[in-house]
């Protein structure tokens, strides 16, 4: 294979990228299951079995050539997590919330969203109560606290308690039991593996997105153990797919809900928008723009709105307080940013102390987003607006409290694939 054709079939380079990191991390015998799986995946080139650079070019050779390269990549990819997720509720059923909050198969924040529904059933506002006596103070405490600061705090949207709500009561019902992971593995599945690869008409670059996204070992420990992010990227990736399909209502509609359960996702409306007013070309704009901005804010308005009018104060405290540094129990000083230097330095004198990192987030997000939205201003494709969002979100993220590994991973993550998005 030469040069050029390499270039031209990214799959082999994430695949081989990537299996490297699994024989890092995974390791012992599951890890020769990778290996002969990539191994043969690599195979079927010198095989007889190539790879049509779009649909329309392939003959039955290589028709045969995908459907094997797309049976591997499945069978590597879907199984793996599906059995990993089960082992980690089964894990719970057997020992408790308790005994897997503490070796963190399964997080704080999914247990976190569980009691809120639990406290809305209940007739009790989420941003009123404090979850100390639960599985939420049982995990490993974090720096410069002797227990988990989250007890005092819910810091997510409405929706992302609402919506497990009607799941909740089925799985109670029907099963005898709820994990959160029901919910958001079977999402980030259905998107990842059905929806994703519709990003590319190239053969190649719709392989190498099952391929980055469902191979990543980090990805599938972080699906198993409940991370929300994994649920925030699905909806990310799911809104893209809507764009390209121009199904255009339904993509804000998409966005709306993804804001109404992160805060991380509010920032992905100024892109949709820029690249929306690009395909449309409205001829009032300001109405237009009212409108599609209306239609994306609608869900996050509409479920704020009633927790807004019960405890104003609470919910404020709770989304916006908890996480910019203010009140006692602060988010802490954590990750891999500027506030882990300035603690390492000595600038900060605590991972609890307030700081106003909103000044540099300002100072250095504020330039990286009007540059991003200018590029995909100049170079309106769908694969910007996912480019531009990753590295405006790395930015902003660098600058803040905390920078967790799994933002980097995400975000890199849904830049690649912003990468592998080709266009008409």
């Amino acid at each position: 294979m030469d040069r050029s054709s390499l270039r031209d079939r990214p799959d082999l380079l994430i695949l081989a990228a990537l299996l490297g990191m699994q024989v890092w991390a995974v390791g012992g015998p599951t890890v020769v299951f990778y290996v002969l799986g990539g191994l043969i995946y690599l195979a079927l080139d010198f095989l007889g079995l190539p790879l049509a650079p779009a649909p329309d070019h392939q003959t039955r050779r290589e028709t045969w050539g995908y459907l094997l390269r797309w049976t591997l990549i499945t069978l590597l990819t879907v199984p793996p997590m599906i059995l990993l997720v089960f082992a980690f509720i089964t894990e719970r059923l057997q020992l408790g919330a308790e005994a897997v909050a503490r070796n963190v198969t399964l997080v704080d924040s999914a247990v976190q969203i569980e009691l809120a529904a639990q406290m809305i059933l209940a007739g009790r506002n989420p941003y009123a109560e404090i979850f100390e006596g639960t599985a939420v103070a049982l995990t490993p405490p974090v720096p410069g606290y002797d227990f988990n600061p989250a007890v005092f705090h819910y810091v997510y949207p409405p929706l992302s308690f609402l919506l497990p709500v009607p799941f909740y009561l089925l799985a109670r019902a029907t099963l005898g039991w709820f994990d959160l992971r029901l919910i958001t593995t079977a999402f980030f599945l259905v998107v990842a593996f059905m929806l994703m690869p519709q990003l590319a008409e190239s053969l190649p670059r719709r392989l190498a997105l099952m391929i980055l996204v469902l191979f990543n070992p980090a990805i599938l420990l972080y699906a198993a153990q409940g991370q929300n992010e994994v649920f925030a990227f699905a909806w990310l990736v799911l809104t893209l797919v809507c764009l390209k399909q121009q199904r255009f209502t339904l993509a804000l509609v998409v966005l709306g809900i993804g804001c109404a359960l992160k805060q991380t996702i509010w920032f992905m409306v100024p892109f949709a928008l820029v690249y929306l007013y690009h395909q449309q070309r409205p001829a009032r704009w300001r109405s237009w723009l009212l409108r599609r901005a209306g239609l994306a804010g609608a869900p996050l308005a509409l479920t704020l709105l009633p927790f807004a009018i019960w405890n104003f104060p609470a919910l404020a405290d709770d989304m916006l307080g908890y996480v910019s540094g203010r009140g006692a129990v602060a988010f802490p000083i954590m990750g891999y940013g500027l506030g882990q230097i300035l603690l390492t330095l000595g600038l900060v004198q605590s991972p609890r102390a307030a700081f106003p990192f909103w000044a540099f987030q300002l100072a250095l997000g504020l330039p990286m987003l009007l540059l991003t939205l200018r590029r995909l201003w100049r170079a309106p494709r769908l694969s910007m607006c996912a480019i531009g969002y990753g590295v405006f979100m790395l930015v902003f993220f660098f600058a803040s409290r905390f920078f967790h590994d799994i933002y980097i991973l995400f975000t890199l993550t849904l830049v690649a694939v912003g990468y592998l998005t080709d266009e008409a």
